[in-house]
């Protein structure tokens, strides 16, 4: 829908966007989103390999209208899945490690956003964006190969040229 390929592409939401220039600004360091591309890893995969059992569990909890925190019994499952070495958890976090990761940073973000703005952000085009897909975000989609830098490249100048080179490429939207 926005003449890239789906293993090429990351979507962004725009108010992500806005929200990291706000907070650079405000905090007056260089905003940096960091991404992980691992092709096919879904909600549907990674469920596949967690037993029928702690699946029907969370799908009762997260239907229930009297159970408070649900974050936190998330968050404890995947930490019992995490201790256990389950293969659900162990499998996928080894996928994530091995995966791509890329860094692009707020002014290059906002930059692409403002360049490619009718091109990349889909919902631009359509009509009755929001009635077709309901509550859908307005997301900026980057080239994970052409926009984002690869985390390995933002390291090494990090390494090499130091912290002012990097600022600098930060702040002029290069990276």
């Amino acid at each position: 829908m926005v003449d890239l390929e789906p293993e090429d592409c990351f979507a962004l939401a725009t108010y992500k966007i806005d929200g990291a220039l706000k907070k650079q600004t405000k905090d007056e360091l260089p905003y940096i989103f960091v991404i992980v591309s691992v092709p096919d890893l879904t909600a549907e995969s990674v469920g596949a390999k967690v037993p029928a059992e702690l699946q029907e569990f969370v799908a009762w909890v997260t239907a229930s209208g009297s159970i408070a925190r649900k974050r936190d019994l998330e968050d404890r499952i995947v930490e019992v899945l995490n201790e256990e070495g389950h293969p659900a958890f162990a499998s996928t976090r080894k996928r994530i490690a091995d995966a791509r990761w890329y860094v692009l940073g707020a002014k290059k973000a906002d930059k692409l956003l403002r360049e490619l703005l009718f091109e990349r952000v889909f919902a631009l085009r359509t009509r009755n964006f929001s009635r077709q897909f309901g509550r859908a975000e307005l997301d900026m989609h980057f080239s994970l190969s052409r926009d984002l830098t690869p985390l390995a490249t933002y390291l090494d100048m990090l390494r090499d040229a130091g912290y002012p080179r990097v600022t600098t490429l930060l702040e002029r939207g290069d990276y």
